[in-house]
């Protein structure tokens, strides 16, 4: 029950908006389907029988090391970027906007703006709610690519009728007549895919 309640605090964690319930529950499911085939020197080696076998193995794998929960011995963030673009190459979209998470925030990687934004956009394309949604904070605010408010409304209404509370509110903000807009809940692009501070729940959908 302890580790339970530490993953779902976890889970909170990573994203600032109720967009993270999709990842919350990816970190269950994880943590009931996937974690357990990986015990004992497997986590460390990732070989033998237990090795990860698809892209969405490589993913839960990638989230393992990332947070360094039990039964991970402990955060490696190079391992868990290694992870989170095996899974992404093959097309796995809530990869892809892990893997452009680790990019902009140099987890495991040398930052680069840059492939943040194109490993969103290949989320995006898959209508991957936290890509949409960081996607559309790059173009607000010039992260990787130049600014273009225009395209950032459009991406929020899109992350937003895919699920995301925190598009949603952006757009609140941004719809506002005669204010200045309050600026995206992080002045970083990754917001909605970060381990940190959060509104409310997080999630991919």
């Amino acid at each position: 029950m302890r580790r339970a309640v530490a993953l779902l605090g976890l889970a909170a964690a990573f994203l600032p908006g109720p967009a993270g319930a999709g990842l919350r529950d990816d970190l269950a499911r994880c943590q009931d389907s996937v974690w357990p085939r990986f015990g004992g020197g497997s986590l460390s080696h990732q070989r033998g029988p237990d090795r990860p076998r698809t892209a969405d193995d490589c993913y839960c794998l990638a989230l393992g090391h990332w947070s360094g929960q039990a039964p991970f011995p402990g955060k490696d963030p190079v391992k868990a970027a290694q992870l989170a673009r095996t899974a992404a190459e093959q097309s796995h979209h809530a990869a892809q906007g892990l893997l452009g998470f680790f990019y902009e925030r140099g987890i495991g990687v040398k930052a680069d703006p840059a492939a943040a934004v194109a490993w969103w956009r290949k989320g995006a394309a898959q209508g991957n709610a936290d890509s949409l949604n960081a996607l559309a904070a790059a173009h607000e605010t010039g992260t990787g690519v130049s600014v273009d408010r225009a395209e950032a409304l459009r991406l929020y209404r899109r992350a937003s009728e895919r699920g995301s509370q925190e598009a949603r509110q952006r757009l609140a903000a941004l719809d506002r007549p005669a204010r200045c807009p309050a600026r995206p809940s992080s002045t970083r692009a990754g917001a909605s895919i970060r381990p940190g501070r959060r509104t409310r729940r997080p999630g991919s959908s």
